[in-house]
């Protein structure tokens, strides 16, 4: 099976490994995230696509992880993706592990996802929290998203990750309450 690999990004990419599985790399520096991400899914011409942030390293066991997952259900799987800092993966860890996956937000920085799932989605989310809308989205549209345990190297800052999470947390408890906002960061 081959894919097309989608990189919403903001700085040049620098290198990608090659893959017998790549169709195409697309790539848009549109702003915000969730413009880039329905311009890339428009031009994707595979089945199956991948969303691939540029701060995020996959390796061939990340794919093999991911395709275990598939099913006739399945519109998305995602991996989670791993700091260099053992805190915030130790607190990432923690909540999986005591929620579960169920509430869990997809995550886009590192995706596997069928094209007919995001058919007529445009994304409208203005600054972070798109792949939530997604997620959602897709859901709307009859499909599963699904989470493997399929690791990604995040090379951003785990401080920066921390900041992120908790400023996603802020807006989620804004719009859905405290709850919600808990189980879903």
């Amino acid at each position: 099976m081959k894919f097309d690999v989608c990189i919403p990004t903001k700085k040049k990419l620098h290198a990608f490994s090659s893959d017998s599985q790549i169709n195409r790399i697309l790539i848009d520096h549109s702003t915000p995230l969730s413009k880039a991400r329905t311009e890339l899914m428009e031009q994707v011409a595979t089945e199956w696509f991948i969303f691939l942030d540029d701060d995020v390293i996959i390796d061939r066991r990340w794919l093999d992880k991911i395709m275990k997952g598939i099913d006739a259900k399945t519109g998305a799987i995602c991996g989670f993706a791993v700091t260099a800092n053992p805190v915030v993966n130790l607190m990432r860890a923690f909540l999986i592990l005591v929620r579960g996956t169920g509430c869990q937000r997809g995550f886009t920085s590192n995706a596997l996802i069928r094209k007919k799932a995001v058919e007529g989605i445009v994304l409208t989310r203005k600054g972070r929290l798109e792949d939530l809308e997604l997620q959602e989205k897709i859901r709307a549209n009859g499909y599963e998203w699904k989470f493997a345990w399929a690791f990604a190297k995040h090379t951003k800052k785990g401080n920066k990750v921390l900041k992120e999470a908790l400023a996603d947390f802020k807006t989620l408890w804004v719009e859905r309450g405290f709850v919600d906002a808990l189980r879903m960061i």
